[in-house]
């Protein structure tokens, strides 16, 4: 018999499990994708001129499943995360806010962000909303720049 660990795992990572640099790159890559997929879709140049009632359509691009399954795939969605969900200190002041959290928090500001989209889906899209107000993009831009978010060797 194959042991466990020799196995692919079907249960998300904990929140204990750490992140490897690679795995924060393609997350930003993969929201940068989204806002470029979204934007070409919609002939907008800027997400923030992106609709709400567009939802649908969005959920439709091949780029928003990558962004969803990237999630997981890079550890954002954590399976003990905790229950404190830290959207609604975040979507009034996105860019500010996203700058002030720690690694921890930014994680859980994703779950929080890919385990609402369950329930808002099919009538709206929490990732869509995500996107116009700028927290998917400030997500997306620190975890390229900020250096404090990645350990020394």
């Amino acid at each position: 018999m194959t042991a466990p660990h020799h196995l692919i795992q079907r249960a998300a990572p904990s929140k204990r499990t750490p992140l490897l640099e690679d795995q924060a790159k393609h997350l930003a890559q993969l929201i940068e994708h989204l806002a470029k997929s979204a934007c070409a879709h919609f002939g907008v140049r800027d997400v923030s001129e992106l609709r709400c009632d567009q939802h649908e359509a969005f959920c439709e691009l091949p780029a928003y499943d990558m962004f969803v399954v990237g999630a997981y795939a890079c550890g954002f969605v954590m399976r003990d995360a905790l229950p404190k969900n830290p959207l609604g200190k975040i979507d009034n002041r996105p860019h500010e806010a996203i700058e002030l959290v720690d690694l921890p928090t930014l994680r859980q500001v994703v779950h929080f962000l890919i385990r609402a989209e369950r329930w808002s889906l099919p009538y709206a899209s929490d990732i869509l909303g995500a996107m116009i107000n700028g927290m998917l993009p400030a997500i997306a831009e620190r975890l390229r720049r900020d250096d404090s978010l990645y350990a020394r060797c």
